[in-house]
């Protein structure tokens, strides 16, 4: 599930002004008429886009993904992971260049950010729990909080989240889009305690030489830990 979301767009440019004498070919209107579709177009496919990642523990998290501006087979991808009780739109609070997924965007990266479970809108379960009534508990039932992620077994299941969101970019990968071996792991605070966690984690899947397997890991190339 990817579609556009309004939250995250990024402000739209004035006008450009057209110059040039009024009476303008026809051919030439027409042509300059395709260049801006075509421009239009590639504006649309470079959107952030609002897309929900499901955990192997059941748990619906809420992300945003800011495709590249030129996708392909090298292109490098940046995973953002926020404080606790914070959200992802810590990244992108203004909606402008400015802020870091725009600015990295703008740097050729493609880039990821999602709530962690209990924050922003990843506070639901999918399936026969979601069907439950609301309730409020340990992160494993019910309506999620993150007021109830502070003891140490309930503060690992966020591992289950970035790997989540890491499975969202190896089939971005096996799209050809990104470059998912170029991962970029950037995080703050309770992000960067994560972000070293999952990190090793990920080094810990040995190369499989010789055999058909998906990629697994050893995919972190960076860390860069906010406190």
């Amino acid at each position: 599930l990817a579609i556009p979301t309004g939250a995250a767009q990024r402000p739209k440019s004035p006008a450009a002004k057209k110059d040039g004498p009024a009476d303008t070919k026809p051919a030439a209107k027409k042509a300059e008429a395709k260049r801006e579709a075509k421009a239009g177009a590639d504006d649309e496919k470079t959107k952030p886009q609002a897309v929900d990642l499901e955990t192997s523990d059941g748990v619906l998290i809420a992300a945003t993904y800011f495709p590249p501006l030129r996708p392909d087979k090298n292109t490098p991808v940046v995973m953002l992971l926020h404080d606790f009780g914070e959200k992802q739109s810590v990244f992108w609070p203004s909606s402008s260049e400015k802020d870091l997924a725009f600015a990295l965007q703008d740097k050729g990266y493609a880039v990821l950010t999602f709530d962690f479970r209990g924050h922003g809108h990843s506070k639901t379960r999918v399936g026969a729990a979601a069907a439950a009534p609301a309730q409020k508990g340990p992160a494993g039932a019910g309506k999620l909080d993150f007021n109830d992620l502070r003891k140490p077994d309930q503060f690992k299941t966020l591992l289950n989240d970035i790997e989540a969101a890491k499975r969202f970019l190896v089939r971005r990968n096996n799209a050809g889009e990104i470059n998912v071996a170029k991962l970029g792991v950037v995080g703050s605070e309770m992000g960067a305690s994560l972000g070293v966690l999952w990190s090793f984690n990920d080094w810990q899947y040995m190369p499989q030489p010789g055999f058909n397997v998906t990629k697994q890991g050893q995919d972190v190339q960076a860390l860069v830990l906010i406190s």
